[in-house]
């Protein structure tokens, strides 16, 4: 049937692309949409460049309560996120930049993690990764601010060792338990 009992809905955005990466069901009546963006108009406000990170809290009516957009002047993407107990929590993702909100990149593709606070407020960040590119797949909340992140990487140098294959042509499973 072409009648469909809609609930609620709402379009948020601009006039260029979101893509939704995943939703952090915060409560009854709260929810956080991870997204990227490429747009610097609408309800996107602070885009960086090309592509951020997108999040946007919204409420029981689907409502913006707030927004933050996190990057530089390349592609940022989300790929992770994890609830800490304080109420905050760790986003991570993929940078190909080195300014605005991502203090460094050592090549093509870096992973950053972000530690939120609950009103989504930077407390801290990282930045990992080498010459080629990283990719994070999963992470995981430890005790004493670490966390351990699962992905990919292509790299052999600023720190990641052990590479099977070829740099830059070849990727191997990466776990690394770091803090902040």
């Amino acid at each position: 049937s072409d009648n469909l009992d809609i609930v609620q809905n709402n379009q948020i955005g601009g006039s260029f692309v979101e893509n939704v990466r995943d939703i952090i069901a915060v409560s009854a009546t709260e929810s956080i949409v991870l997204a990227e963006t490429s747009s610097f108009d609408g309800d996107v406000n602070g885009n960086h460049g090309d592509q951020d990170l997108w999040l946007v809290k919204l409420d029981g009516t689907l409502n913006i309560t707030s927004a933050l957009c996190v990057g530089g002047t390349y592609r940022e993407t989300v790929s992770a996120w994890a609830a800490l107990n304080d109420g905050g929590y760790l986003i991570a993702g993929t940078s190909e930049s080195n300014d605005g909100d991502m203090e460094q990149n050592n090549g093509m593709q870096d992973i950053f993690v972000l530690q939120l606070d609950a009103d989504l407020n930077i407390v801290n960040s990282r930045i990992f990764g080498g010459t080629y590119d990283e990719v994070v797949h999963s992470i995981i909340p430890e005790e004493n601010d670490k966390f351990t992140l699962i992905g990919t990487t292509s790299s052999k140098d600023y720190g990641i060792v052990g590479l099977h294959g070829q740099a830059g042509k070849n990727k191997d499973i990466w776990v690394l338990t770091e803090g902040f």
